[in-house]
C-alpha cells in the first residue's frame, strides 16, 4: 500500500507488527516537526476531549 503521506508504510507497519508482539529492534519515537513557512499553532492537552469537551481540539484542527 502506498500512502501520500507514509510512502514507508509497509516498513513502518512491519516495525509496529514487531512492537506489538515484543520483538522490535529500534526505539519507537514520534516527534512533531515544524513545517517551513507554516505557524506551529498550541497543541490541546493530553487526552483533550476524552471528557466530552472537543472544543481545544477542534480550535487546534481549525488553526
Amino acid at each position: 500500500m502506498e500512502l501520500e503521506f507514509k510512502e514507508e508504510f509497509e516498513a513502518a507497519a512491519d516495525r509496529w507488527e514487531k512492537f506489538w508482539k515484543g520483538r522490535n529492534t529500534r526505539p519507537a519515537v514520534a516527534a512533531v516537526l515544524p513545517k517551513p513557512g507554516v505557524t506551529p499553532v498550541p497543541k490541546p492537552g493530553f487526552a483533550a476531549g476524552a471528557t466530552g469537551n472537543f472544543e481545544p481540539v477542534i480550535d487546534q484542527l481549525l488553526a
